[in-house]
């Protein structure tokens, strides 16, 4: 069938919009993100050599507004264990940027313990799907778009912000 064809039966057409976030690039030469939990979201992934898009995943994560959301981050190493400075990021207006506005959560790790605290989503946050970038860095706090490659990794994410 072609797109102007008549046919026999129901047609539905559907609009997607994709933004594509801005990029992210570590270098995990001897630091990496090892394990992330954020509400309901609970992923081990280890060395990925800067960079993991979780966006394509089958399964959103449900972070429901309104409430204190558990976080624990946990750094992995494959040498000596450094402090490494956390940030996570929710793209609330959905432009694929993850700007100082968007911050959600930050803080330092001391070597492999978790960094714990909570994240709190908004109630005026639109509901529905949008982006959530987890970063970490060697040195300094990470920027939402940062410029080059830097000591450390960044995971994204697609979450479902619900009432």
């Amino acid at each position: 069938y072609n797109a102007c064809q008549s046919v026999n039966g129901e047609v539905e057409d559907y609009y997607v919009e994709i933004i594509p976030f801005c990029p992210a690039q570590g270098n995990t030469v001897d630091e990496y993100i090892q394990e992330v939990n954020v509400g309901n979201l609970h992923q081990v992934s280890g060395n990925n050599f800067g960079y993991t898009d979780y966006t394509t995943d089958d399964t959103y994560r449900h972070l429901p507004k309104g409430q204190n959301l558990p976080v624990s981050l946990v750094a992995g190493f494959t040498n000596i264990p450094y402090y490494e400075n956390f940030r996570i990021w929710i793209d609330y207006n959905r432009n694929g940027d993850f700007d100082a506005g968007e911050i959600a959560f930050e803080g330092v790790a001391q070597g492999s313990a978790p960094l714990t605290g909570y994240i709190f989503i908004p109630e005026n946050t639109p509901s529905g799907i949008t982006g959530m970038r987890i970063s970490m860095k060697y040195g300094s706090m990470p920027e939402g778009c940062p410029v080059g490659s830097y000591m450390g990794e960044t995971e994204d994410y697609m979450i479902n912000t619900l009432n």
